[in-house]
């Protein structure tokens, strides 16, 4: 296995060169998603299937008990990056850049506990970063948000969950 660096809308492979493509929480973060989009089909043998997979920060959900604070919170990080519902416009995407087949699959993944190993405590702890490095969240407002979603889960009453989409595209 062997990795390379480039471009991902001008792709520096042949037509047809791939049976597979993979492509995870990519797309919001470059310039064009529908030509990257246009280059995987480039490069995929006929047959061959996409993956392309993006997380809806716009259907995230923490349990807290200030929930104007948690909206805000979320509301600010969904807005703040390029496009954090990407995720739910894949398959018009797929469609219109011309693959043969296009199945759509939304999964939503959940946290019964706010612990160091689950995806929603890594998530907050990002984003408590994130939002106080772009001083668009006061960090006493992530730091209360965050001590309260630890309590919660202390009495078993914090629940996450959040949409991630998965599109299978075939050439």
């Amino acid at each position: 296995m062997s990795f390379v660096q480039g471009d991902a809308m001008a792709l520096l492979y042949d037509d047809n060169s791939f049976d597979k493509i993979i492509c995870l929480e990519v797309l919001e973060w470059v310039e064009d998603p529908k030509k990257v989009i246009s280059e995987m089909k480039r490069v995929l043998k006929p047959g061959g299937k996409a993956l392309i997979g993006h997380t809806d920060f716009d259907t995230q959900i923490f349990t807290t008990k200030n929930l104007a604070r948690e909206r805000r919170i979320n509301q600010t990080f969904c807005d703040l990056g390029p496009d954090g519902t990407i995720g739910r416009k894949l398959k018009g995407m797929c469609n219109k850049v011309g693959f043969k087949k296009v199945d759509y699959i939304v999964y939503t993944l959940t946290n019964e506990s706010f612990e160091e190993n689950n995806y929603s405590y890594r998530i907050a702890y990002m984003m408590k970063e994130w939002l106080v490095k772009e001083s668009e969240v006061y960090l006493e407002d992530l730091e209360a948000w965050i001590e309260e979603m630890k309590d919660l889960s202390s009495k078993e009453e914090f629940y996450y969950s959040i949409n991630r989409y998965l599109t299978i595209c075939e050439k």
